[in-house]
């Protein structure tokens, strides 16, 4: 994992980088700024810090590019935080049916 107070230049142009090659539906990009603009959904402390969660679900077909658009709302999160030269952390869950 890099570190986003060190590493922030060469950081921030490789997950740019990974953006510009996801080449994202319409609904992908809708999905996106869904995200963006939905409220934070918990704040709690973990210790000094203030840990803000924010949830959301894509509901799509099999095979639609649900997990295209959460790497991109992951990535752009992620550029955001290493501008911001702030510590994150990250947790992704994708459920698989069978």
């Amino acid at each position: 994992m890099m570190n986003p107070t060190t590493d922030t230049n060469d950081g921030t142009i490789r997950f740019m980088n990974v953006l510009k090659t996801l080449n994202l539906y319409d609904w992908q990009r809708q999905a996106q700024a869904n995200w963006w603009n939905a409220p934070v959904t918990n704040i709690e402390m973990s210790g000094d810090s203030i840990v803000q969660r924010k949830m959301g679900t894509i509901a799509a077909i099999t095979g639609a590019g649900k997990t295209r658009a959460a790497i991109a709302i992951i990535v752009k999160w992620i550029v955001h935080r290493i501008m911001e030269k702030k510590m994150w952390s990250l947790i992704v869950v994708a459920p698989t049916v069978r």
